[in-house]
């Protein structure tokens, strides 16, 4: 019986260390074909993304092309995000297919269909975008079925993992009472085993957290958007005009501006306002055919002052491109525990005696509420030279 106890508790720790370990590679491996996919997943649905960088200009109905560039950094991701066909090899066949199956269809959409948007090739007509776009989604949920497919795999082996622990508990336990020197061993192996249990709790625990907080974000930034849209909902008249979504379009362009930089990290509370406002200004002021001077200092800026601000300067552009200007400076800065933005052009101005409280339209009384509401700030509209627009606010968290 002794010798049965030795044999138990030498060879079961051995036997279940090994296999934990193999497994444990696996779920490592498993877990960067996940990623490679997921890198994927993100540039396809950025490859969905560029076609709302087109802007159509009224009368055009051919549509204006994006520039070369972006459409050679698409491509780029994408060759990047699956150059590496190597790290998928962990997934089973089904896993693999869904790879294969999605990268090619996607591959299409963005070589051969979305190429013609950078104007190479001829501008793709309504039955095209109607033939192709099914396709895309297709490829893309091909890839999502890949990776939960992945995770599936890992689950399955954590289960394991647990499976193989509790038996080797249940048999090393009572040959302990035997040999207490090697039951010593078995539970310095138990003790590695759950020091992993901790590590994968862990990383589960802050991917949860972090989903949470995404999807707090995408919840306000879509009540943003639905403010903006029953705004111009509420003007009168039976349709709404062309122009009033167009708006609407530059509105939620702000929006995804800041969004774009918060989806970068997760887990941060605040954006640099000087790096978001510089792709602001790119995305609304070149359709419109403004030159923008901008200066800004390094700040940082939380959610809600970042999505006001964004949609202040995109309203206040867009009134100087519609009021004839063709310059406009955007100034951004900072004294002490306070932050100014200033915007002003070239443009007629203000009228005599212009109270924004009482005299402004629907723009500049969204750009009023922002001020006062969302930055718990003052306006103030002046002339001089043209129209200015200051807002003065408190930085998030000053004392």
């Amino acid at each position: 019986m002794t010798l049965i106890g030795l044999t138990t508790l030498f060879l079961v720790p051995i036997a279940v260390g090994i296999r934990i370990r193999h497994d444990f590679t696996r779920i490592e491996r498993l877990e960067q074909a996940r990623q490679s996919i997921s890198k994927a997943i993100e540039v396809a649905r950025r490859s969905d993304m560029f076609l709302m960088h087109r802007y159509i200009e009224p009368g055009n109905t051919n549509g204006r092309f994006v520039p070369d560039q972006e459409y050679t950094d698409l491509v780029k991701m994408w060759t990047d995000a699956t150059s590496h066909p190597e790290a998928i090899d962990a997934l089973d066949a089904t896993g693999r297919s869904n790879w294969r199956s999605g990268t090619t269809l996607v591959s299409h959409w963005i070589e051969s269909f979305l190429v013609r948007y950078a104007g190479k090739g001829n501008y793709p007509s309504t039955h095209d975008f109607e033939l192709e776009e099914p396709r895309f989604r297709h490829g893309l949920n091909a890839l999502l079925a890949a990776r939960d497919g992945a995770a599936d795999q890992q689950d399955e082996l954590r289960k394991k993992q647990a499976w193989l622990n509790t038996a080797q508990l249940t048999v090393v336990t009572p040959m302990a009472i035997i040999c207490f020197a090697l039951a010593f061993l078995a539970w310095m192996n138990v003790r590695t085993l759950q020091q992993t249990w901790m590590r994968e709790r862990e990383i589960s625990a802050s991917l949860a957290v972090a989903v949470q907080e995404s999807n707090h974000r995408i919840k306000n930034n879509l009540q943003v958007i639905g403010a903006l849209i029953d705004m111009k909902m509420q003007e009168p008249g039976a349709m709404v005009p062309k122009a009033a979504l167009e708006d609407v379009v530059h509105q939620v362009r702000a929006v995804a501006a800041v969004h774009d930089f918060f989806s970068h990290e997760l887990r941060s509370d605040q954006i640099q306002g000087d790096q978001m406002l510089r792709r602001l200004v790119e995305l609304t002021a070149s359709p419109i055919g403004l030159h923008v001077d901008l200066e800004t200092e390094a700040m940082a800026l939380a959610v809600r002052q970042a999505t006001a601000i964004a949609l202040i300067t995109n309203e206040l552009l867009l009134n100087s491109g519609k009021h004839g200007a063709t310059e406009a400076r955007v100034e951004m800065k900072t004294a002490g525990t306070v932050a100014w933005l200033r915007v002003s052009d070239n443009g007629p101005g203000f009228p005599p005696d212009f109270d924004a409280t009482v005299n402004a339209n629907l723009g500049l009384a969204l750009v009023d509420t922002l001020a006062r509401h969302d930055l718990q700030g003052d306006l103030l509209c002046s002339n001089d030279g043209g129209a200015t627009v200051e807002v003065t606010f408190p930085l998030a968290g000053a004392a």
